[in-house]
This record gives C-alpha cells, structure tokens and sequence, in this order.
C-alpha cells in the first residue's frame, strides 16, 4: 500500500467507537483501485484494538503503534479538560513514527466522509508543511492576532495533510511542543503551537475537505466531503441534531460498536442545574423548560430518559419550529400554564436574566423557578 491512501489518527479508548466510524465512512468511498493505510497512534486495550483490528480488509490496512513518545508534561486546557485527552499531542510524534513515509493525512476521530479522499490526498503541497482549512469561527475572532501571529489566518487542526521530510528536517514537531509547553495560558492547546509555528507554511484548501459544525449548520460548505463534528454537541449524543447525525449513526451500524448506546452529554452547567431541579422537587413533577438550544435537548432528554418522575409539559425556545421528540415547543410561556407546572427550569443560562423578566409577576413565589 505503499502509494495508497496513508491516514494517522491518535486516539484513546473513549474514541475508538468513533474512529471506527469514520474509517467505514472512508473506506466505503474509496475511488476504483483505491486503499487505504490507517496509522492509528495511542496505547489502545486489548479488546479496543481487537475491534478495531476486525475492520481491516482488501482495501483497508491498519497499523497500530503502542510505543509514542512522552506528552504528559503538556496541558489541556479547562475548555477542554472534558473533551481532550494527552492523546491530541500524540499527532506531534507523527514524523518519528513513520519513518518510512513522506506524508500523511492526519485526520481527528470525529470526522465522517462524504466521499473518496483521494483528491485530498494527492493535492500539491507546493513546498508547505502542511495542507489545512481554515478554522472560520476563531478566524472571526482573530486568534492570530491573540497570538501575535505576523500572517493573519488560523487553520483547524483537525485535518492536516503533511509533508513529513520537511516536518524531520525542520523539526516542526518539537518547535510545536515546545511552543505550548512555554504557553500554558493558550485555550487551543496543541492547535495553537501549530498555528505558531506553522504560520505563514500551510497551504489552505477548500473548507469542504474539513467542515465543521458552525459551518455546515451556517450552510457555508458546498458539497462538503470531511464533516467535522466540532464543538459539544456530537452525533454519538442522545439529544444531537447535528445535519449530519444520521449519516453518522448509519455508518456506526457497520462497525463493531453497532451495539453500543447513544450518550447522554452533560457538562457541569448542566449538572448544577439538574441538582438545584432534585434538590427543589425529589419526587419528581410536571415541569417545562425555557430553552431548546442544545443545552436544553441535553436535559429534556436526560430527565426523559433517567429520571422518569419528572413530566416535560412543554419547552419554550422564541425561535422554536416544532416539537422536540414529542415534546411540545412554543414561543413564549402559554398562557394558564402555571397550575399545571410543579417547577421552571432555565436552561438559556446566558439570558437568564432577561428571560426572569418576561415570567409572569409573582411566578417565583407559586413554583421553584431554576
């Protein structure tokens, strides 16, 4: 397989039932004559890998390599302490690993493709280190300049096609490294080290090739081929309604995780609201829920799902269009609604305060507003 499709993804236990997803979807749109090599990075448990290892077949290989070298003086970030393990830094070790090679498509586990990669795969990298997309939401904010970067773009790490000579001549790898463990204090972990040290080197390629979640829903990507499932909200969620979760959860039924349940997602936002909820009503009632955002669906459907002595009445959400899962979603409170309510629960924590305003006067003396 040598002039193959050669992939590296890097990953932990937790993400494997992901990575197996994405290497369906890839190897089912394969061009004629194609296959595909898969370098999967971290030390995986027995079983893990034994699954993984199941999908191999004439067109698919996968190598795994235990053995990497040592991340754990790098931090993660509080932003994604919950999401991100040591094992995103494992994709620094990529030009030791494969020796033998001259490039490699780095992908993250999250992805999900839409059709062949072999075009990705043989773009000209015109003497770049890498060839990547540009990360659009932290390009609206301009994080280059956050970071004080002379050339003001910013890619999503989370594809990368690299050009591995010059990574080991260069050593890229180890400028990365060394520029987050002087930074601490940067949000974007490893991201951003490639984005310091790559500025000004990349090739940036069509946003299809890595469509990320804000960018698809924002119908900003023609013909995506790569979708990124970026941000909290995955497909693998009980309350996801991601465009492309459905594509997701088909392809799941062709690997050997087929049987494993959704998730239920919640972050300590949600946590704390569902206890103030328990702690106010520990016997369940009839509630509604302002809010059908994703943090809203999170808790409609946790509550649905593990604590079955609460009644979702309704949600309210003002840009609502439709019921959610059988729950009834208006636009604002109805009304003589409040007799049949035993407590509120605001999940738009970021208009709170507004939302306070608009209850009926008094509401916070009949029922437990959270």
């Amino acid at each position: 397989m040598a002039d193959d499709l050669q992939l590296a993804f890097c990953i932990d236990d937790r993400f494997a039932p992901h990575l197996a997803v994405c290497l369906h979807s890839i190897q089912t749109h394969l061009g004629h004559g194609m296959a595909a090599r898969a370098h999967i990075i971290g030390d995986l448990s027995p079983d893990v890998a034994r699954r993984l290892g199941s999908m191999a077949g004439d067109r698919l290989d996968l190598a795994f390599h235990v053995r990497v070298p040592d991340f754990s003086h790098l931090h993660i970030s509080p932003t994604f302490a919950s999401r991100l393990s040591i094992a995103t830094y494992h994709r620094l070790a990529l030009p030791e690993l494969l020796p033998g090679r001259d490039r490699i498509l780095y992908l993250d586990a999250d992805m999900l493709a839409l059709t062949d990669l072999t075009p990705l795969w043989e773009t000209d990298l015109h003497g770049c280190a890498a060839a990547v997309v540009q990360d659009y939401f932290l390009g609206t904010e301009k994080r280059w300049e956050r970071l004080g970067l002379p050339h003001p773009e910013y890619f999503n790490a989370g594809m990368m096609l690299m050009d591995l000579d010059r990574w080991r001549k260069e050593k890229l790898a180890a400028c990365v490294a060394e520029a987050v463990a002087e930074h601490p204090d940067w949000e974007y972990n490893d991201q951003d080290g490639l984005n310091v040290v790559l500025n000004g080197q990349c090739l940036y390629v069509d946003s299809r090739w890595n469509a990320t979640t804000t960018r698809l829903r924002a119908g900003a990507v023609e013909n995506p081929a790569l979708i990124h499932f970026t941000g909290q909200e995955k497909p693998w969620h009980v309350s996801s309604v991601h465009p492309c979760r459905d594509a997701y959860r088909d392809a799941k039924q062709h690997t050997p995780w087929k049987e494993a349940p959704l998730e239920h997602f919640l972050d300590h936002v949600d946590r704390h609201l569902l206890d103030e909820l328990l702690r106010a009503r520990p016997d369940g009632g009839c509630i509604a829920i302002y809010g059908c955002g994703a943090r809203g669906r999170r808790l409609a459907l946790y509550l649905r799902d593990q604590h079955p002595g609460y009644t979702i009445r309704f949600m309210v959400d003002r840009s609502a269009a439709g019921p959610f899962e059988g729950i009834p979603v208006h636009r604002h409170m109805p009304d003589n609604t409040i007799d049949a309510l035993d407590a509120l629960l605001i999940a738009s924590v970021p208009f709170r305060d507004e939302i306070l305003a608009s209850l009926p006067p008094g509401l916070s003396n009949q029922i437990p507003v959270i």
